[in-house]
């Protein structure tokens, strides 16, 4: 069983806290890879970036899904924030 979206913020009320944004670009398409580069400050954040991806989660994209955007997030990002156009699955059972 998984949940989904189970974590979200608003980076908006951190306004001077600086986030890793991964949107959908950021995400190779079929490979799993995906880039950390992009950064953002909390006020500029765009209504899209709400999602949190805690270790074990897989990301999938809704946008765009035959493209495979997808990818596995082993580790927790410190204040990273996933844009919506994501669907966040973590397993319900922690071990």
């Amino acid at each position: 069983m998984c949940v989904l979206n189970r974590y979200s913020i608003q980076p908006e009320n951190n306004p001077k806290q600086e986030f890793i944004y991964v949107d959908i670009d950021a995400v190779e398409n079929g490979t799993g890879k995906y880039s950390l580069s992009k950064k953002i400050l909390g006020l500029e954040a765009p209504s899209r970036a709400r999602r949190v991806a805690k270790s074990g989660s897989t990301i999938i994209s809704t946008v765009r899904p035959y493209l495979k955007g997808f990818a596995y997030i082993k580790d927790e990002i410190k204040y990273s924030v996933f844009s919506t156009g994501f669907t966040i699955l973590q397993s319900k059972d922690e071990s």
